[in-house]
């Protein structure tokens, strides 16, 4: 009863409230509360909750100065009054008269604050009508005791407020606010709460209201919606918390379910109320749910400077921890990136609405248009898509004829293609040729390194989505630093990124080729698990030229436990100089793990066979074992009753090769071979020879190095490939 107190504009979740409070009563105190032991002239064995839990809109009211002053100058008799009656109520908690006489009286004194209220309004936002559309709330008048004393007099600045405030605010993003409570109360809401900009959602107000009704040294502590964090609404708040209050703590618990089916991603802060700029260091971490539930979470504690000074828009992050940390500080060398530099492309709402194919589209209307799924590291996959021109400025269309980079909106970790031809594109952000301070070649390299994908992780981690996607920004893509090198180290990531965007051009090329000759010439498709299957048979009956393999770990048709068992991805890799496949599957950590191999009687059939499973592993099936990529792998085949598959089959392969070396000659390209797997090989050597190089410009060593790849869960073999270029680097070959 004098401690704990509540404010909700529904009063359902209020009436919630009182029966679990009072059910925990019952429970600490079971004696307490025995009915047949009541007098039997008393009707009430639980107290009355009405005065400590309150209906009310949380943010709409006077501001509390005002109220205060109001109130002592007009109602210091009432205050009194209502003082003794709560003294009352404290000894006798189930006289209900007692809290009606209150209410009477504040009903009294309300009504008027209620007014005085609109005259408020009309002068901030000149509107009167919002108090109709909620339900105003007069903190100063509701919980009366925790800013006037007894004799009716206003308690002083430093002892006025709470000592504690905990709480859930609702998460409303501004869109859904405007549309659900109207835009009156949108701009109340920026007029009188000064950490609001832009399209805030409403747990700005609520962090900054609640900070306001501490008293100095009180403390408040919100599980909420990690958003303001990162996004650039939330700079005000951030600014404020860590150099107004103190920033106790910050615990990510957005890998939790902490709300059963709430679409959200809520991370708990704890701050006191200090009301000046202190330097201090920050807890901060992000545990896992075994250490929340025994309540012992593996925090670091971090220098306030990091989050002011270090990083931009003071952007909150739990996972700038420990080596995290020596990593960030020692990559900070370098230029930053200038403010503007990255553009967004065409992003406003229904803009996909207006593309059109190649069929539709008239030549001279239209722009080539890309959009994310269209992007993959270095390269742009030419997309079948046209936006009119003229929906496009003419400073748009002049930037999209340029030669730029692309980093799509939403990535799981950072990365960019490279447009030559001159594209527009969607909710893409972009640097164009004449615009960059750095060569497009450098920057590609940059963006596309296992560095800047950990930077980037690091820092907007806490703004993954679902699937553990994250958002692109252009504010937030000023977090790296750009390295100056001489003209020996630019004509190499040029000669690199060059070579590289020929190899994944010629990757999407071959595929495609294959592709289009397996929907000529294919007479059905057999899944791998069947092929594999009859391979043991016809190996049992002594027909080895039927077979499409020579040997395998094992076949289905014998029991392993290796087929069942659970992996997050799986990764196909080709051998260059063998006609052998070999899949690894990666653990919940990622971890790497050789789980299959298998051995072909001729290069065609592991071709077809590779092509087959990277196609599988590219689609949306659902693949949690090695039998369902058995099982989900569809090979297209070719069948005579005269001939095997395994003898008819390969021609796909030997169309495929014929058509992609005609392609070469076209684009006059030499010294590259018609075998995917060779030039798949190639392009995984290359990018771990660009990360090696970007290692070693940053001054990495191979522990920090180490420290990168386990935090982005990279695959152990391509942890080998840019170890052992980054040594050769180092012995200067």
């Amino acid at each position: 009863m004098r401690h704990i107190h509540g404010v909700d504009l529904d009063q359902r979740a209020l009436e919630v409230a009182k029966v679990n409070i009072w059910l925990e009563a019952i429970k600490l105190a079971p004696r307490e509360f025995r009915y047949d032991r009541l007098p039997s002239e008393t009707n009430y064995i639980l107290p009355n909750l009405e005065m400590n839990l309150r209906c009310g809109d949380s943010l709409v009211g006077l501001p509390e100065k005002v109220t205060i002053e109001y109130i002592s100058d007009k109602y210091q008799m009432d205050l009194i009054k209502l003082f003794d009656l709560r003294r009352k109520y404290l000894e006798d908690p189930t006289d209900p008269e007692l809290i009606e006489k209150i209410e009477n009286i504040k009903r009294k004194i309300r009504n008027e604050l209620d007014e005085k209220l609109k005259e408020y309004l009309e002068e901030k936002i000149s509107n009167q009508i919002l108090p109709s559309q909620t339900k105003p709330f007069h903190w100063a008048l509701e919980f009366w005791y925790m800013f006037f004393n007894e004799n009716g007099t206003p308690l002083t600045k430093e002892q006025r407020g709470f000592d504690v405030i905990v709480g859930n605010p609702p998460y409303i993003e501004y869109r859904l606010m405007v549309k659900k409570l109207g835009t009156v109360y949108a701009r109340f809401l920026k007029a009188i709460y000064k950490c609001t900009q832009g399209q805030f959602d409403i747990t700005i107000p609520f962090t900054e209201k609640s900070l306001k009704l501490l008293k100095k040294g009180g403390i408040l502590s919100y599980i909420m919606t990690n958003k303001f964090m990162i996004a650039e609404y939330g700079y005000r708040l951030r600014d404020y918390l860590l150099n107004s209050q103190v920033l106790k703590e910050i615990i990510d618990v957005s890998n939790i379910k902490v709300f059963k089916d709430a679409a959200t991603y809520p991370v708990i802060f704890i701050v006191r109320r200090v009301d000046e700029n202190l330097q201090y260091n920050v807890r901060i971490g992000s545990p896992s749910e075994k250490e929340m539930v025994e309540g012992s979470p593996s925090l670091t504690e971090v220098p306030k400077s990091i989050f002011t000074s270090e990083l931009p828009l003071c952007i909150l992050t739990p996972y700038i921890t420990g080596m995290h940390l020596k990593l960030f500080k020692k990559v900070q060398s370098g230029h930053a990136i200038p403010e503007n530099l990255f553009k967004c492309g065409v992003a406003r709402t229904g803009f996909s609405d207006k593309i059109k194919s190649s069929t539709e589209a008239k030549e001279g209307d239209y722009i080539r248009f890309v959009q994310g799924e269209d992007i993959t590291p270095f390269y742009i996959i030419p997309p079948d898509k046209y936006f009119p021109l003229s929906l496009l400025s003419e400073e748009k269309i002049t930037e999209f004829k340029q030669r730029k980079i692309m980093i799509p909106g939403i990535v799981k970790d950072i990365y960019c293609g490279y447009d030559t031809i001159g594209m527009g594109c969607g909710r893409v952000y972009y640097v164009t040729e004449n615009e960059s301070p750095y060569p497009l070649y450098y920057l590609a390299a940059l963006f596309n390194s296992s560095l800047f994908k950990f930077i980037y992780r690091v820092v907007y981690g806490m703004s993954h989505l679902s699937g553990d996607y994250l958002r692109i920004n252009s504010p937030y893509l000023r977090i790296f630093r750009v390295k100056e090198i001489d003209k020996e180290l630019a004509s190499k990531f040029e000669n690199f990124v060059s070579l590289l965007m020929t190899l994944k051009e010629a990757h999407y090329k071959i595929f495609k080729t294959w592709r289009e000759w397996c929907t000529q010439l294919k007479k059905g498709e057999y899944s791998l698990y069947r092929i594999l299957s009859e391979d043991a048979r016809f190996m049992q009956m002594g027909e080895f030229s039927k077979a499409w393999t020579s040997k395998a770990t094992f076949y289905p048709t014998t029991e392993s436990k290796m087929l069942n068992t659970v992996f997050n991805d799986f990764r196909v890799v080709g051998e260059v100089n063998k006609h052998e496949i070999k899949i690894y599957g990666l653990d919940e950590n990622d971890r790497e793990k050789l789980v299959y191999e298998m051995e072909f009687s001729n290069r065609e059939l592991m071709l077809h066979i590779y092509c087959s499973l990277i196609q599988a592993l590219e689609s949306r099936a659902k693949i949690e074992n090695l039998s369902q990529l058995l099982e989900k792998t569809k090979v297209p085949i070719i069948k005579e009753d005269s001939k095997s598959s395994s003898e008819l089959t390969p021609n796909i392969i030997k169309k495929t090769m014929e058509e992609f070396e005609k392609w070469l000659e076209e684009k006059e390209i030499k010294g590259l071979s018609a075998d995917i797997v060779k030039i798949d090989n190639e392009i995984e050597n290359l990018e771990a020879e660009i990360d090696a190089l970007v290692f070693k410009l940053y001054g990495l060593d191979e522990n920090e190095i180490k420290t990168v790849f386990e935090s982005l869960r990279t695959p152990t073999t391509y942890q080998s490939k840019v170890l052992e270029f980054f040594r050769r680097l180092n012995n200067g070959y």
